[in-house]
Parts: C-alpha cells; structure tokens; sequence
C-alpha cells in the first residue's frame, strides 16, 4: 500500500470533521469543541456589560448567554462574534423596547449568521452594512427572514442561514469571505433590523474591538 495513504486519509477525515462543525454552528447546533477546547456549561460566557465593550476568548461557537447588551468574539478555527443589537446603536438612535442579539460565524471560507430578537414587530429586513460605528454605511447582504413577520410581538430566533459569496452586494461584490471576515473583527460590519414602525432601522449591533 502507498505509504502516503494514511496520511491522505487523516487530513480527509480532519476536513471532514471541519466542515461538519460549520453545518451545525450554521443550523444553531454548537458542536463539542472548537481547536481543541471544550465546550463551556450553558451561562458561562464572559459578559463585558454594554455593547461597548468586548472581549476575546476561545470556546465553542453558539454562546449561550441570553443576554443582549455584552460583545464577545471566539477566535480560530471559526470566528464567532457575538454583539447585542438595540435602538440606540441606530444612527440617528430611536426609543425602543425592542432589543436583539447577533452572531456571526465566519473564516475565509464560510459566512453563517443567527440573530435573536424579544420584542419586535412587523420585520420588513435585516440587513448587513459597511460602516463604522456612528455612521450608516452601504448594505453589502440582505438576510432577511423568508417570510413576512407577525404584527405580534417576536422574541426568539428571528432569521438565521449560510450567507454565499456570491450574495454579497456593494462595495463587497466580487470579495470573499476572508474580507468579510476582516471588515467584521474591525468593527466595520453592523447588522440592522428594520420594521414597519422604524423603516430606517429598529436594532443595530457590531462588534466594537477588544475595548
């Protein structure tokens, strides 16, 4: 038998095993480790208290914490950068009572997103935009609920999927992942949540950098 056989088989098998991990963190499903660390019990995720605040650590994708207001990023192998959303981070801000919670799952090769929201109506679209924080920027991916929301108050999970490179619009057309993946850990992507009552956008968030 050739001797490299083996060795085709492990990295086939370790490519497997990774592809596996990015279907299940698209699909809501945390896997049990990530590079080699287990995964954390349910609430014991490092909470920095405002969207302002963020910090950096190495654990299994899907956070648990229902929290909506702290800022976390998981590094390598899959980027997890977890924010909360509210209608102060809307530029100019509104009054809402509605807040939410995004996390982006990305690596130079896949794009996967879950956004959860309590308490908001009438979704028209959720949109990723290029922009710093302060200012509104262009939309560079519509991942927008398929169908139309409840007037009734959501709370929950309200739209999450695999974004393509090739649904990427704007300044980020004819880009991959692997740019993407550093406009977001800059700080420059921002999710909004737009509804009938705040066409201009209802929750904003982005992950703000290590402070």
């Amino acid at each position: 038998m050739n001797a490299r056989m083996p060795l085709r088989f492990a990295r086939q098998a370790r490519l497997f095993m990774f592809v596996v991990t990015l279907a299940l963190a698209g699909c809501g499903v945390s896997s049990t480790t990530v590079g080699g660390n287990e995964k954390p019990p349910p609430g014991e995720i490092p909470t920095v208290g405002s969207t302002t605040g963020s910090a950096v650590e190495t654990a299994s994708p899907l956070p648990q914490s229902t929290s909506t207001t702290d800022t976390v990023v998981y590094r390598e192998p899959v980027a997890a950068i977890s924010f909360g959303m509210t209608g102060g981070g809307v530029v100019p801000p509104v009054a809402t009572e509605a807040s939410g919670r995004g996390i982006l799952y990305i690596n130079d090769y896949s794009f996967a997103y879950r956004i959860d929201v309590k308490d908001v109506r009438s979704v028209q679209k959720v949109t990723l935009h290029l922009g710093e924080k302060g200012s509104n920027g262009p939309t560079i991916a519509d991942i927008s609920p398929r169908a139309r929301t409840s007037e009734a108050p959501i709370t929950g999970t309200l739209v999450e999927g695999v974004l393509h490179e090739s649904e990427l619009a704007g300044p980020m057309e004819g880009k991959g992942f692997p740019d993407l993946r550093a406009a977001a850990l800059a700080g420059r992507v921002y999710v909004l949540v737009q509804t009938m009552e705040y066409p201009e956008g209802e929750l904003r968030g982005q992950y703000l950098g290590d402070g």
